[in-house]
């Protein structure tokens, strides 16, 4: 999946977290063992897209506070959820 699990808007951010919960549902029935997902950005348009925002503290934040909720929703699942935090580290950036 590589959808923006920190949209900055909420109803996208929403829809996303929707998505990846039912994208771990489908690979449980299907006896996968992980997903693979990315934390994506601050920008609205592209999550791949460097953004002033993508190395601050408040991202990480809403990075961690995604993931977990998107695990809440699928408790009881045996599919690992594997997410890359590519785009607040792998900018050439440093934390703000």
């Amino acid at each position: 999946m590589w959808a923006n699990i920190i949209h900055p808007e909420p109803e996208q951010r929403a829809r996303i977290h929707k998505l990846h919960a039912d994208a771990i549902e489908y690979a449980d029935r299907l006896g996968m063992e992980y997903i693979l997902t990315h934390t994506g950005g601050r920008d609205t348009d592209d999550k791949d897209k460097p953004h002033p925002m993508n190395h601050s503290r408040q991202t990480w934040e809403m990075s961690v506070a995604a993931t977990r909720k998107i695990l809440a929703d699928t408790a009881g699942s045996r599919v690992k959820l594997d997410s890359l935090a590519q785009t607040l580290f792998f900018e050439g950036q440093s934390w703000q």
